[in-house]
């Protein structure tokens, strides 16, 4: 990696960086979705990272009206992830994407994040890792191979609600309920109802908390307290009854 360079240390390994932002590509995204703009919008939050491509359909034309809004180069539009890997990795370092953004449906994280890793780029993934157990397996022995960052937003550990329940459950020794609407579709439209899709953050939640995590469905009357993430779209519920 050529010109100026700083280390990041995770998960115990240095990685050495280039010193200027870093250039994220994205799949998925497109017309209609909701994660998409989410992952755009926090990765430009802190003002490191440049936007520079992507592939946010399987409709060529779909993504070229999403390029636009985001005001992107019309040649890094890309009709396919595939296109958008090979055709990046020919750009010279600095100027191509140096990590993906994968915001597809569930079902679709893996081809693109396991193509990412095989031609070298670095891959944010949206939870969950794949839908498919014998694909996770495939891109961790990927990401061991190549040595590079594979990261997955399992975001809500970082709610601030959260750590507050975190210390409350360290001083007490209980733990935290956590509650879904049975009425709510999340996921960007893929009709996965709450309480089938809470397994996802759930298994990140009971690792922070120490396993002290309970889930729980619930009607919206019955929430005592719930974070809106979006409107029309209230999941999780994070209720403030904690349990022994």
């Amino acid at each position: 990696m050529s010109g100026p360079q700083f280390l990041l240390y995770s998960e115990n390994k240095l990685f050495i960086m280039p010193a200027r932002k870093i250039n994220m590509g994205m799949v998925g995204g497109g017309p209609g979705s909701f994660i998409g703009r989410i992952h755009v919008n926090s990765a430009l939050i802190d003002g490191q990272i440049n936007f520079v491509c992507g592939a946010f359909s399987s409709d060529p034309e779909k993504s070229k009206i999403t390029g636009r809004e985001y005001y992107l180069d019309p040649s890094r539009a890309y009709g396919s992830f595939q296109e958008m890997i090979q055709r990046e990795k020919e750009l010279p370092e600095g100027e191509r994407m140096d990590f993906l953004s994968v915001t597809t449906p569930n079902h679709v994280h893996f081809a693109p994040a396991k193509l990412a890793l095989e031609n070298g780029f670095h891959v944010v993934s949206d939870k969950p890792l794949t839908s498919d157990t014998g694909d996770a397996k495939e891109l961790v022995r990927l990401v061991e191979e190549t040595g590079l960052i594979f990261a997955v937003t399992h975001a809500y550990t970082g709610y601030p609600i959260v750590k507050e329940a975190k210390e409350i459950s360290d001083r007490s020794g209980g733990g935290l309920t956590i509650l879904g609407s049975r009425n709510n579709i999340v996921d960007g439209g893929e009709g996965m109802p709450c309480h089938e899709t809470l397994g996802f953050p759930l298994l990140d939640l009971r690792e922070e908390f120490g396993g002290r995590v309970h889930p729980g469905v619930s009607n919206q009357e019955n929430v005592q307290e719930h974070i809106d993430i979006e409107e029309n779209l209230h999941v999780p519920y994070l209720s403030r009854r904690y349990w022994r």
